[in-house]
């Protein structure tokens, strides 16, 4: 499956959802991942199972909470991929 990702040039991600203490609140971070990033990870340490909160720090994206959309992802997408 991920092999058709790449071959169709789609875009891969994953949104993170952090909250500190399990309530949703405006203070939570949403990161985003790319999803070359955590493939390389996965195939890296394939012992772990689960993605370790530095990685997501050093790898990710934080995405602003807004109103609306409250989670703006395209906008984050858009600059990655699409603005030079």
């Amino acid at each position: 499956m991920i092999l058709f990702i790449f071959i169709y040039d789609s875009i891969l991600f994953l949104l993170v959802y952090i909250s500190k203490y399990n309530l949703v609140s405006i203070n939570d971070l949403i990161y985003y991942l790319d999803g070359n990033d955590i493939i390389n990870y996965i195939e890296n340490n394939k012992t772990k199972k689960s993605i370790s909160y530095s990685f997501i720090e050093e790898n990710g994206y934080v995405i602003k909470q807004k109103i609306n959309p409250r989670i703006d992802y395209l906008e984050i997408i858009d600059k990655l991929y699409f603005k030079e």
